[in-house]
């Protein structure tokens, strides 16, 4: 019995015709319009630490906590999405890395 090797290769990620990828645009149309909601994100996980022991001082408080929690995550998951989607798409490429842990480093911290 005769083992058959595999000659399909994978495609660079530059030679897969676009109709066969994903379009990323209709999240963020250019990169600095996910680094301004990177940095958004950030400023949010700095924010965060006004709540540190008062959740329970008033109702107002508590709404404004979870506020902040809801703005944020939506941020959050658009910029995480975004970063692994990119880096899913071509790993090889370092632009993706660098935005996979940029990513990465603020969800640790979030």
């Amino acid at each position: 019995m005769s083992v058959e090797k595999n000659t399909h290769s994978i495609p660079a990620r530059k030679d897969v015709p676009a109709y066969d990828t994903w379009d990323l645009a209709a999240m963020y149309a250019s990169e600095s319009e996910w680094e301004s909601d990177f940095n958004l994100l950030k400023a949010a996980v700095e924010e965060a630490s006004v709540y540190r022991g008062t959740l329970g001082s008033s109702a107002k408080t508590l709404l404004s906590a979870l506020q902040w929690l809801a703005k944020s995550s939506l941020i959050a998951e658009k910029v995480l999405h975004y970063a692994f989607l990119c880096h899913a798409a071509d790993g090889g490429d370092a632009q993706h890395q660098r935005r996979r842990g940029m990513a990465s480093q603020v969800q640790t911290a979030f």
